[in-house]
């Protein structure tokens, strides 16, 4: 049992204790609150995506770009087309005055038409290889060997028997590349 004086000499001590344990739960609510504040302050995990792309390189090339028909003479222009990459290429060609799948010549003045077809050299083989091009119709290069290096003609017949009003006739052919 506790007389008066020992509780006196107990005393200090539980104020120690008391002391005590209130400077333990403070120094836990400061830590706790200082890792929370740690938390905050950590940066966010940022990506980088590297990603390249190596282009495809074409040329193609006309002997020439303007030409003066005989109807019912086959008029041959040559090309060259070159081309690094790895996908097969297709070539659409367009009159400007066609019709479905008819190419045809334009007169200058009213809206009369000369019809004409053409043949391409799609593989670069010479004018024995070339096949026949149906307007706006995709037709694929061939010969592909990680790329193409051709040097072909193509050929543009007008009927020869017909009767047309006099005049200048004209057409534009638009040659458009597709890697499919």
């Amino acid at each position: 049992m506790f007389t008066a004086e020992s509780r006196k000499k107990h005393l200090p001590s539980r104020k120690k204790i008391f002391g005590l344990l209130v400077l333990a739960l403070c120094a836990t609510m400061y830590f706790s609150a200082f890792n929370l504040y740690a938390a905050e302050t950590l940066l966010d995990t940022d990506y980088l995506y590297l990603n390249t792309e190596i282009p495809s390189t074409s040329e193609f090339i006309l002997t020439e770009t303007a030409a003066i028909i005989t109807l019912g003479t086959p008029y041959p222009i040559g090309y060259t087309f070159t081309y690094t990459g790895d996908q097969t290429v297709y070539l659409t060609m367009t009159s400007t005055n066609g019709l479905g799948s008819q190419m045809r010549l334009k007169h200058l003045e009213v809206d009369t038409y000369i019809p004409y077809s053409m043949t391409f050299d799609y593989d670069g083989a010479g004018p024995a290889g070339q096949s026949p091009v149906v307007n706006a119709a995709q037709a694929p290069f061939g010969g592909y060997d990680n790329g193409y290096d051709l040097q072909g003609t193509f050929e543009i017949l007008t009927p020869a028997a017909e009767v047309y009003l006099a005049g200048d006739y004209q057409d534009t052919i638009t040659f458009t590349f597709t890697g499919l």
